[in-house]
């Protein structure tokens, strides 16, 4: 029916302007990455010079796991993204239940990687006042 049409096209046309908000979003982040992997090869790069091998070595295991945990972030924020289109584009209750308990798990991981985010921030302060000496 005409009805059924137009509230398919409005479904479309909302999945489509999520989808142009996360590629800007991928673009933004990317972006910002690759100023980050300068800035941080330059510190690195400085730091060998005034801080000595253990204290080097806590800012590099540190930058490794800020991006570990950038990657997992960004994983599962697409996920979730993936998985409230599906929600929306679901007909079927049975499968409205199956991706919102999905959903649910990822949110849950999300809250996770954000307490690891928290352990590895106490650690940048650490590093930080090392960098700084």
């Amino acid at each position: 029916s005409e009805k059924d049409d137009l509230h398919h096209k409005d479904l479309v046309d909302a999945i489509w302007l999520r989808v142009d908000h996360w590629r800007t979003l991928k673009l933004i982040l990317e972006r910002r990455t690759q100023e980050n992997d300068v800035l941080g090869q330059k510190l690195q790069s400085k730091l060998r010079t005034v801080a000595r091998s253990n204290e080097t070595r806590k800012f590099t295991y540190l930058i490794e796991d800020v991006e570990r945990i950038t990657s997992l972030m960004v994983l599962l924020s697409v996920s979730l993204g993936r998985l409230e289109n599906n929600l929306y584009a679901a007909v079927v209750e049975k499968n409205k239940d199956l991706i919102k308990r999905k959903k649910k798990r990822i949110e849950n991981q999300i809250q996770e990687a954000q307490l690891l985010e928290v352990g590895v921030e106490a650690r940048a302060v650490e590093v930080s006042r090392i960098i700084e000496k």
